[in-house]
C-alpha cells in the first residue's frame, strides 16, 4: 500500500538528515551559484534522495533548489531545499534544516522542516495546527513592546543597503534583541514555536520558506511582505510576526520608506 503524503514527507526529510548529519563536521567542496550562495555535494545527494522518496509514491512535478524544476505541470509540486543553511554546515556550525512542502495548485498544503542535530521535526498537514515532534505548537503572544526578540536572514543575492535601511528603525529600541542564525527556514520555525517574536527577510526564494510559512500561519502568526500584503514568490521583503506586532512592524517599514522617498524628493 503506497504511504501517505506526511509519511512519505517525513521519511524523506528524515533520510535527508541522515546524510546530513553523517558528514557534518568534515571539510566540504564548496562551489558558488550564480546566486552568491554556496552548494556541497551534500546538498545534492540529499536533494537527489529526497525526490527519489517523495516520487515513488508521488510523481508530481519538483521545484528543488539545486536541480531546479522537473516534471511535467500538475495540480500538486513538491518544493524541496535539502540542505537551508549550507554555510553554516560548511563551518560546522550546528544551525541548518531539511525543508519540504507540497503545494496544491500553487498554494502549501503541508509542510516539513527538519534539524537533524537536535531532530526537531516541524510539520503543518492539510488541516490542524502545526506540530512540532508530534505537539501542537502556537506562537506566542508579544506582550512586552521592548523584549523582543527578532529573527531576520537577507539572500546573498538581495540588497543588503536595501535591506538594513528599512528595518534599522525596527532594532532601536531597548531590549530589542536580533537574530541572524543564518537559515530562513529554521528562524521561521523557531518564531512558530515561540523561540522569537517576528522573522524579518528579505530576498527569500519559494523553496526558503514555502513549508515554514505555512507552519508559522498554522501556528497562528500573520505572515505579509513588508507592506502588509499577502506574501507571494518574487516579493522582496517578508515579514512573520503576531498580529498585534505585525501591525507595529509594517508601521515601521513603511514609515522608513516614506521617509526615504521624501527625502529624495527635496
Amino acid at each position: 500500500m503506497p504511504a501517505s503524503r506526511k509519511a512519505a514527507m517525513v521519511r524523506a526529510a528524515r533520510a535527508a538528515g541522515d546524510i546530513i548529519r553523517a558528514r557534518f563536521g568534515r571539510a566540504h567542496l564548496k562551489e558558488r551559484k550564480a546566486d552568491k550562495s554556496i552548494v556541497t555535494e551534500v546538498d545534492r545527494r540529499a536533494e537527489e534522495e529526497i525526490i527519489r522518496i517523495l516520487t515513488r509514491d508521488f510523481p508530481y512535478r519538483v521545484i528543488a533548489e539545486e536541480s531546479g524544476a522537473r516534471g511535467a505541470e500538475s495540480e500538486y509540486t513538491w518544493v524541496i531545499d535539502p540542505l537551508d543553511g549550507t554555510s553554516n554546515f560548511t563551518r560546522g556550525i550546528p544551525l541548518f534544516c531539511t525543508s519540504i512542502a507540497l503545494l496544491r495548485g500553487g498554494e502549501a498544503c503541508m509542510g516539513v522542516i527538519y534539524h537533524p542535530i537536535t531532530d526537531e521535526l516541524f510539520f503543518a498537514g492539510e488541516t490542524g495546527e502545526a506540530t512540532l515532534n508530534g505537539r501542537p505548537v502556537r506562537a506566542a503572544r508579544a506582550a512586552q513592546p521592548k523584549s523582543y526578540i527578532f529573527h531576520d536572514a537577507l539572500h546573498a543575492s538581495a540588497d543588503i543597503g536595501e535591506f538594513f535601511s528599512r528595518i534599522t528603525p525596527v532594532f532601536s529600541g531597548e531590549k530589542r534583541s536580533e537574530r541572524n542564525i543564518g537559515t530562513s527556514a529554521l528562524a521561521l520555525a523557531y518564531v512558530a514555536s515561540c523561540k522569537g517574536d517576528a522573522f524579518i527577510g528579505y530576498g527569500q526564494e519559494l523553496w526558503d520558506v514555502a513549508a515554514a510559512l505555512l507552519i508559522c500561519g498554522r501556528a497562528g502568526l500573520t505572515v505579509t511582505d513588508w507592506e502588509g500584503r499577502p506574501w507571494r514568490r518574487g516579493a522582496s521583503g517578508l515579514l512573520v510576526a503576531d498580529a498585534g506586532l505585525h501591525r507595529t512592524l509594517v508601521r515601521l517599514l513603511r514609515k522608513r520608506e516614506g521617509d526615504g522617498q521624501r527625502g529624495a524628493s527635496r
